[in-house]
C-alpha cells in the first residue's frame, strides 16, 4: 500500500469518525451522569472526544478493509464528501455548541449536581468494591486456604487486600468507569453478587462436607476407644454402647 493511499484511508477515517462524533457530543453533554462525573465543560469535553476517538480508533482495521477495494479516486471523493459535510455543521453552529457549553449553571441545580455527584460516586464505589472482593474469593484466598491460612490470618491477608487494591486501583478505577452508563455498572454489580452468592454456597457445602467428615471419623474414633475399654465378657456395656 502506498504511503498516499494509507494517508488518504487515514483522513477519510477521521473525517468520517469527527463528523459523527457531533451527534454523540450533543447527545451527551447534558447527560446527568456525565455532568456528574465531569462538571468543567472543558473535562467533559475532553473525556466525550476522548472516548469517542478511542471507541472509534478500534474499528479502524474494520474501515480498512471496508475501503479496500476504493480506487484513489474513490477515496480522494470520500474525502470530499465528508469536507462537505463537516462544512454544514458551519462555524456560527459550532461556536454556538461550543457557547452552550460554557453556560453557567443555574445556582438552585447545584444541590441537584452534588446529590448526582454524590450518587454517582457510592455506586462507583460499590462497583470498584464488588470486584475487589470477587477477586479475593475467587482466586486469592482459594489459594490461601490450599497453604493451610485460615481464621484470623486469613482475615488479615483479606484486610491487606483490601488495603493494596483501595491504594493501587480505587483512582484508576474511577477513571475507567467515568463514563460507563449507571444502568451498566448496576448489572455488573448484580452479576458479581451473584457470582458472589455461587462461591459462598459452594463453600457452605464444602465446609459441611468437611464437618460431615469430621464427625463421622469423631464417632468412629469413639467407637474405637469404647471397644478397646471394654472387657470382651461385658455384654451388658457392649448392649449399652
Amino acid at each position: 500500500m502506498s504511503d498516499y493511499r494509507e494517508k488518504l484511508m487515514r483522513e477519510c477515517f477521521e473525517l468520517e469518525r469527527d463528523f459523527n462524533y457531533w451527534e454523540f457530543r450533543q447527545h451527551h453533554w447534558h447527560h446527568p451522569e456525565i455532568v456528574a462525573t465531569c462538571p468543567l465543560p472543558e473535562e467533559r469535553e475532553e473525556a466525550l472526544r476522548g472516548f469517542w476517538n478511542q471507541d472509534a480508533e478500534k474499528r479502524f482495521p474494520e474501515y480498512q478493509q471496508a475501503v479496500a477495494g476504493l480506487s484513489l479516486e474513490e477515496l480522494e471523493a470520500e474525502k470530499e464528501q465528508w469536507l462537505d459535510r463537516l462544512s454544514v455543521l458551519s462555524v456560527q453552529e459550532y461556536q454556538e455548541i461550543l457557547g452552550e457549553a460554557s453556560l453557567p449553571t443555574p445556582a438552585n441545580d447545584n444541590s441537584r449536581g452534588i446529590d448526582l455527584w454524590r450518587a454517582r460516586e457510592q455506586l462507583v464505589r460499590r462497583h470498584f468494591e464488588a470486584y475487589r472482593d470477587l477477586t479475593w474469593f475467587e482466586e486469592l484466598e482459594p489459594k490461601f486456604r490450599e497453604q493451610g491460612i485460615d481464621g484470623k490470618q486469613l482475615q488479615s491477608f483479606r484486610e491487606a487486600w483490601n488495603e493494596r487494591a483501595e491504594i493501587r486501583d480505587w483512582e484508576w478505577w474511577r477513571k475507567e468507569t467515568a463514563l460507563k452508563p449507571s444502568e451498566r455498572l448496576e448489572d455488573e454489580i448484580m452479576d458479581i453478587t451473584d457470582r458472589l452468592d455461587q462461591l459462598g454456597s459452594l463453600r457452605w457445602l464444602e465446609e459441611k462436607k468437611g464437618r460431615e467428615q469430621h464427625a463421622v471419623q469423631d464417632y468412629q474414633r469413639i467407637l474405637a476407644d469404647a471397644a478397646r475399654l471394654t472387657p470382651a465378657n461385658d455384654n451388658s456395656r457392649g448392649i449399652d454402647l
